[in-house]
């Protein structure tokens, strides 16, 4: 009689990075440091927080995301899978000075309208070249105007903002734009 194969023992390897910093280029989980018994193939898949299902497309955005290891049963060795979560932070951007005391107007680098923007080309593979920093539309009313940094948005979901020592922001509108 032919003999059975034999439970497998499946694991990731002691070094393997599961978390770093947003930098535009996916979260590759490499099968080399997957270890298990025999010589079955071994494929890994990634799921999202909101993802239905696993797929073989590597993360990029910020975010908590699950990794699975399959190994495919061999004669000798039964098949199997493990998982483990990997994360990507979101990537803190730091307020220039001069935005504190500053003119909100639609003619920044990226092309919105916004109170400052920032080049992270460097830090994302030039995947991104920038981030706008706005203001809530209640103030884009002609005036002067000092609102709380905690109100302020970033126009990318992969970068967060660190608000610093100032807790404020003032700025001028001189005109409005017509639309946003």
């Amino acid at each position: 009689p032919a003999l059975e194969a034999k439970d497998n023992v499946i694991s990731f390897a002691d070094d393997l990075v599961v978390e770093k910093t947003y930098d535009g280029l996916a979260f590759i989980v490499d099968s080399a440091k997957v270890s298990r018994k025999g010589d079955g193939e071994i494929s890994v898949t990634y799921k999202g927080e909101d993802d239905v299902a696993f797929t073989a497309t590597a993360p990029t955005n910020a975010g908590e995301y699950t990794v699975k290891a399959t190994v495919k049963g061999t004669a000798e060795w039964k098949g199997g899978e493990i998982t483990t979560t990997i994360i990507i932070n979101k990537r803190e951007i730091t307020l220039p000075a001069d935005v504190f005391e500053g003119k909100l107007g639609e003619n920044l680098e990226s092309g919105k309208f916004g109170l400052t923007c920032i080049n992270v080309a460097a830090d994302t593979n030039n995947v991104v070249e920038w981030v706008t920093i706005g203001a809530p539309e209640t103030y884009y009313a002609i005036g002067i105007h000092t609102i709380s940094a905690t109100v302020l948005t970033v126009d990318n979901d992969n970068f967060e903002l660190n608000k610093g020592v100032d807790d404020t922001v003032r700025f001028t509108i001189w005109n409005a734009p017509d639309s946003f």
